[in-house]
């Protein structure tokens, strides 16, 4: 009896060993990479981003939310100003590594027509590091995308992948470039919307239905009158 009960002992013990190293390697594969760690985009649930909700949040409450995550004591801010668009883009770097954020709000109006506040409807975030952010890391946080599509404008133009569910649109780091590798893309640029139903309807997308597929003909049609 004492013999079947040790068996049983060891088979737990063994059991549980096993489990452990399953978990740790999950997590080891489900692992932000730095990228992605200093957006903070698990402190509440997208399209809430560091508690800025678009459609709720005014710029003056979004800023004071900016300065409790990314405190002066570890980050340096800089303000500057698109000429061509009249439009504010704050820095926000880490000194740590010189990982850095640049951040918009409501990109499709002119710094001068928005106070403290105004409403956010769009939330734009490039971010960088040594490296790239690749479509694989950010699946980790957003799963699958449910279509593409287009930016442009100014002689240029770059495929997004959407994400409907969370109100995100990622572009692609590639410009008049619009063959897709898959998971492998990189992308640096974050959009977070409060209606990207309105922002993209079906007209304005195609449908994703994975990375065999090309996409290439379908997403410039979308740019034809």
């Amino acid at each position: 009896m004492k013999q079947i009960f040790a068996r049983g002992i060891l088979l737990l013990l063994q059991f549980l060993f096993f489990l452990t190293l399953i978990i740790l390697f999950i997590a080891r594969q489900q692992r932000l990479s730095p990228e992605l760690e200093i957006l903070h985009l698990q402190d509440c649930q997208l399209p809430c981003w560091i508690g800025i909700v678009p459609g709720k949040t005014t710029i003056g409450e979004a800023e004071t939310l900016l300065r409790s995550t990314y405190r002066l004591a570890e980050y340096d801010y800089t303000l500057g100003h698109n000429p061509f668009e009249g439009t504010d883009w704050l820095t926000i770097t880490r000194r740590q590594d010189g990982a850095y954020l640049i951040i918009n709000f409501n990109r499709a109006e002119t710094a001068a027509d928005q106070t403290e506040d105004t409403i956010i409807s769009q939330i734009t975030i490039g971010c960088g590091i040594s490296g790239h952010i690749r479509l694989g890391d950010w699946a980790i946080l957003l799963g699958k995308p449910q279509a593409l599509s287009i930016t442009w404008g100014n002689h240029y133009a770059s495929p997004n992948v959407l994400y409907y569910s969370q109100g995100v649109r990622l572009t692609l780091d590639q410009v008049d470039n619009f063959v897709i590798s898959g998971w492998d893309s990189p992308a640096s640029s974050l959009s977070i919307f409060y209606d990207l139903n309105a922002q993209y309807p079906s007209s304005y997308m195609v449908p994703w239905k994975g990375w065999t597929t090309t996409y290439k003909d379908k997403l410039l049609a979308l740019m034809l009158p």
